[in-house]
């Protein structure tokens, strides 16, 4: 007789499958790795169209909440998902430990035993200047409430140092974020008809429209660089930062292509990989999706210089923090110097930043197993 397999709950996302954000493409490449190995219910909020994707995708349950996974209703569904989960689950997965961590606090204190996984997101949340004061300062009560309530997970090694040092957490899990699944795309006809750049030389980025992803700092860069193509990829109308900068750079420089976001994953995977250098500008943030899918494909990096991306890149990359530094590198590398980085980059991305790896290592915590680097 087969052995059951554990039930295993995904809480905390606007579910699968993923339409945006790092979120939702983390949980989805890890149902793709699990499935087989567990009973994975993935909650998902009212974004998700039940009618287009059904109660399951791949092997995984679908469990639908009519709220939504951000702003003031992520408390409730969260807190929904995580009681329903604590019924019909055997371990319980947690991204993110605002929206939760006092429920999950108070179940503990209640005597609920099941595993409790927490992956903290980015570094330092409790600190990132683009959330409001009172989303910082709940963030860093409920790190500290849970602090020996769940077994934590990070996806780089400052931050798994932060928890250590602010909450005294001694043992966190570092297993890092996935990238293989963006692949190369050649230029076609029809893609060439859409992104007339793709056969030119052209640096390209792709960033959430937020003050501390940096675009003005690019854009100022190119700007004094006519001769430079820049292809910047954001969601510029969601933000007055992002609306300004658009207003202001969109039409009035030829060597700048400004594009309000790419959801087809074949034409944003052309628009990356055929490019000369992939320009990372976020300077807040964990494992950054972008970039690991960037490193995968193979691109020299240009990356904004903050102790986080030294980590997740290992040092295999070009920095900047103004924009001279920026003019500097475009400047002066040459391509001989861009494909040395790039393979130690690719190199890297191949050994460490690989969805296969990381399922294997949630596997072996989910089985009790070992402290991940």
């Amino acid at each position: 007789m087969a052995e059951k397999k554990k039930r295993l709950a995904l809480i905390g996302t606007n579910g699968i499958p993923a339409n945006y954000g790092g979120a939702e493409t983390f949980y989805e490449f890890l149902t793709k790795e699990l499935s087989s190995q567990y009973d994975i219910t993935v909650y998902c909020s009212k974004k998700q169209s039940r009618e287009k994707t059904g109660d399951t995708y791949l092997g995984a349950k679908l469990k639908y909440w009519p709220l939504s996974a951000n702003g003031w209703q992520a408390f409730i569904y969260d807190s929904v998902s995580v009681l329903h989960a604590s019924r019909h689950s055997d371990v319980l997965f947690i991204f993110g430990a605002t929206a939760s961590g006092i429920l999950v606090w108070l179940m503990r204190l209640f005597g609920f035993r099941k595993p409790i996984l927490l992956n903290h997101g980015g570094l330092d949340e409790w600190k990132r200047e683009s959330y409001p004061w009172i989303v910082r300062k709940l963030g860093y009560f409920t790190r500290w409430l849970t602090r020996r309530k769940v077994i934590h997970v990070v996806d780089n090694n400052l931050l798994a140092e932060s928890l250590r040092a602010t909450f005294g957490i001694d043992d966190v899990n570092v297993i890092r974020y996935g990238g293989d699944q963006a692949t190369p795309v050649a230029p076609n006809e029809e893609l060439l008809s859409k992104y007339p750049f793709l056969n030119e030389d052209y640096f390209v980025a792709v960033a959430r429209a937020q003050v501390d992803n940096n675009l003005h700092i690019m854009l100022e860069a190119f700007e004094k660089m006519p001769e430079k193509k820049l292809v910047l990829v954001s969601n510029f109308r969601v933000s007055e930062y992002g609306q300004k900068l658009y207003e202001q750079y969109r039409d009035h420089y030829s060597n700048m292509i400004l594009i309000p976001g790419i959801y087809n994953k074949e034409e944003l995977n052309a628009v990356r990989s055929n490019a000369k250098a992939y320009i990372h500008s976020h300077s807040r943030c964990g494992t950054p999706p972008s970039l690991c899918e960037a490193m995968n494909l193979g691109l020299p990096i240009i990356s904004y210089d903050c102790e986080v991306n030294h980590e997740v890149t290992n040092d295999y990359a070009f920095f900047f923090q103004t924009p001279e530094d920026l003019i500097n590198v475009v400047g002066t590398k040459t391509d001989a110097d861009y494909q040395h980085v790039a393979l130690k980059s690719v190199k890297w991305a191949k050994d460490n930043l690989t969805w296969n790896r990381i399922g294997k290592m949630y596997s072996q915590i989910i089985e009790g197993k070992g402290n991940h680097d």
